[in-house]
């Protein structure tokens, strides 16, 4: 069959060679979509490349650092900056945003140690509309890392960062969502009316503990410039009752801080002599209590 082949075309060439007006048209068509095969094939490669130089120009969105609060003082001003930045970094549906707390404590802990609490400002920016563009509750993230610097110790920095959609968080130890976030206060409004009801939310606090196994205590004690004596003596305390009770270590963290919102030209109120008493976990999802 082959042999025929050949044979067949030999003769349509010498056919072509003779002059035939028929076999020549033939031969021209044959030619002809040969070319647009070898055309359309070449065009195909060629597009196909243009497609892989462009993904590989186009690499995959990166989350994008905005300011950061890291001592007293600083907060209204850069926060306002700060939703400006965000708006233009993760400002469309499906982007994120990420508050980095740089800190070595557990998350729980950093939450409220940290220089203003991701929880208040976690709000903001998903009910406060008249200060900028607002997120859904899942799309505001509480992140910690060891490993980001500490310029002003004993303040612990905040970071924020834009992450668009598609784009990885940034580096973190820890990460959750703000909605995941769950606490519960058992110190009264303005302050306890002395030491027993103070040790009275101790208790309170322990009963949490060995009702949740989830379920991790923060006392935490703030200052505008110097810890009073009644804040030491009770930080003491808590240390004291939480060793005698035989609730593992790594459960209850007992932490001072300084004040972050403190301005000496317009606070005239005392030190404050008791801290707060708290109790903090992490839901596996927004809705769940």
């Amino acid at each position: 069959m082959h042999q025929t082949r050949n044979g067949v075309e030999r003769f349509s060439l010498s056919l072509v060679r003779a002059g035939d007006p028929s076999v020549r048209h033939l031969h021209e068509v044959r030619q002809k979509v040969k070319i647009a095969v070898m055309r359309s094939i070449l065009i195909s490669l060629l597009l196909s490349a243009i497609a892989t130089a462009l993904a590989q120009s186009d690499p995959q969105p990166k989350p994008i650092p905005s300011r950061r609060l890291v001592s007293r003082g600083e907060m209204y001003h850069p926060l306002s900056e700060i939703r400006i930045d965000l708006s233009e970094s993760a400002g469309r549906p499906g982007d994120e945003v990420a508050m980095r707390i740089c800190s070595r404590d557990p998350l729980p802990v950093a939450i409220f140690t940290a220089v203003m609490s991701p929880l208040g400002l976690g709000w903001m920016l998903i009910h406060d509309k008249n200060s900028g563009i607002t997120y859904p509750q899942d799309h505001v993230l509480i992140l910690r890392s060891p490993d980001c610097p500490v310029p002003d110790p004993p303040y612990v920095p905040v970071e924020f960062w834009g992450v668009p959609r598609g784009a990885a968080l940034p580096p973190a130890a820890e990460s959750v969502k703000w909605c995941q976030v769950k606490y519960e206060s058992f110190s009264p409004r303005r302050s306890f009316s002395g030491l027993r009801s103070y040790k009275v939310a101790l208790k309170h606090l322990l009963a949490k503990l060995r009702e949740n196994p989830e379920v991790v205590a923060v006392i935490q004690g703030d200052y505008d410039v110097h810890p009073n004596v009644s804040m030491q003596r009770a930080l003491k305390e808590a240390e004291e009752f939480f060793e005698r009770s035989g609730v593992a270590r790594g459960r209850y963290f007992v932490r001072l801080k300084p004040s972050a919102v403190y301005d000496p030209e317009y606070h005239r109120e005392p030190e404050r002599k008791y801290p707060n008493v708290i109790a903090v976990w992490i839901a596996e999802g927004c809705n769940e209590k």
